[in-house]
């Protein structure tokens, strides 16, 4: 494999890491055997036998890596970032003297006239690095704060991001896409370039699955609903569904969902019954925060977060074991999408808002009102935080982690609007 042309580079520009940088995904989930090698070179050809599947697009990430590893006449290249994309038994060899590199076989008596990649060194992958960013949101200790920790998860992030800038998301096929996303999401990360990059991988994905219908119902099931746990709607999710309703219509399967997927208002959701359940079972798992373990959570205020509102005279409605934050985040979406003429949600709402004594709240005065959800568990608030971040409700939603005495102490001393409105649903004994 050489390096790009000049004339190619014009058309094969690096990811810039934004939604608009759709391009190289394209290229990449495009390439066949007919534009990698129109000159049927038996060269590329024995690459082409020693790349993974599909092999096109191995070769295409490839030959992008090398060129972005020109340094004048020179190819520095750490073969370990793209050892993935071999397969096994065989390794890299970079021969600079002519300028090229190819994979030979991992076989010790085989010639070697260049310097030779480890056969066993590579790179963690977009998932293993969701993954990781995870166990340490995890993983709350005494010893470390949450500053130490959030800048531990950034610091995966940014190289989740350089991961994905060279293998444009070939080191992810299948739903892993949609699992690293989800991981992501759980550990609280909030950087909304990631996940649309993330979103365009699975939907590529899903348009490769399409074509072959050669992949599990299953797996095409997993995918939407864990890419809606993780918090993708709007633009990110609509093509997604789009595809994914597709493939589910040609196998004749869950012809209910297809009708759904392809609603213009995306009805398919975080809110939606099957990826509040993927929510359900992590939650289930984690071990049962009893008390504050951190120093200096103990002497946070939750005024820190209230301070975020905009306006702090409007009413307050708050979640206390907000848990994952889902009915604060469900309530506080309608109610800012909510007009007055709608009667249908000025009914379901009177409804929810009833009690012995009357109506808890006012409808029209929840339309206005500020959301803040508490927890102790700052492994849940941060999710719901990193979804609050991402869709861009910061100035009249929040999540604390603190004990709920403490929250409503200082609620009740400091919070300058009213509070007509507590709830405390499904408490643990």
């Amino acid at each position: 494999v050489t390096p790009f042309s000049t004339e190619k580079l014009v058309a094969r520009c690096p990811i810039q890491l934004s939604s608009e940088s759709y391009l190289p995904f394209q290229e990449c989930w495009d390439a066949g055997t007919t534009n990698i090698n129109p000159l049927n070179d038996t060269r590329v050809d024995k690459m082409l036998q020693r790349l993974c599947r599909p092999a096109p697009q191995s070769y295409f990430i490839v030959e992008r890596f090398l060129h972005n590893s020109q340094n004048g006449n020179r190819l520095e290249c750490d073969f370990s970032e793209i050892q993935y994309l071999s397969k096994p038994g065989y390794q890299w060899k970079l021969n600079n003297d002519d300028g090229y590199a190819e994979i030979i076989p991992c076989d010790k008596n085989h010639p070697q006239t260049g310097p030779v990649s480890s056969s066993v060194m590579k790179k963690q992958s977009t998932l293993e690095l969701a993954h990781e960013a995870l166990n340490i949101a995890s993983k709350i200790s005494p010893v470390e704060d949450k500053i130490q920790r959030r800048k531990k998860i950034q610091k995966l992030v940014n190289q989740a991001k350089e991961r994905l800038q060279i293998t444009l998301g070939t080191d992810i096929r299948g739903r892993a896409s949609a699992d690293a996303a989800f991981s992501f999401a759980l550990a609280g990360v909030d950087d909304k370039e990631l996940y649309q990059i993330l979103s365009i991988v699975a939907w590529k994905e899903l348009e490769r699955a399409e074509k072959r219908l050669s992949f599990q119902s299953k797996t095409i099931l997993q995918m939407v609903e864990r890419l809606a746990a993780a918090g993708l709607r709007d633009d990110d999710a609509r093509n997604i569904h789009r595809v994914a309703a597709n493939y589910l219509e040609q196998k004749g399967e869950h012809l209910d969902l297809v009708e759904i997927l392809r609603r213009e208002n995306n009805d398919f959701d975080l809110f939606s019954s099957r990826p509040l359940l993927w929510l359900w079972c992590f939650s289930s798992k984690q071990t049962k925060v009893k008390e504050i373990v951190t120093e200096n959570m103990l002497k946070s205020s939750p005024l820190s977060r209230l301070e975020a509102l905009h306006d702090l005279k409007r009413p307050l409605v708050v979640d206390v074991g907000c848990g994952m934050g889902v009915s604060i985040l469900g309530l506080a979406t309608t109610a800012l999408l909510a007009k007055d003429s709608d009667e249908d949600m000025t009914e379901g709402f009177n409804s929810f808002l009833a009690s012995e004594e009357g109506l808890l709240m006012d409808y029209t005065a929840l339309m206005q009102a500020n959301f803040v959800g508490c927890d102790l568990s700052e492994l849940k608030t941060g999710y719901a935080q990193g979804i609050v971040n991402r869709w861009n409700l910061g100035s009249r939603v929040q999540f604390v982690c603190q004990s709920a005495q403490d929250f409503l102490e200082e609620i009740e001393a400091n919070y300058p609007g009213e509070v007509p409105l507590v709830l405390v649903q499904f408490p643990s004994p």
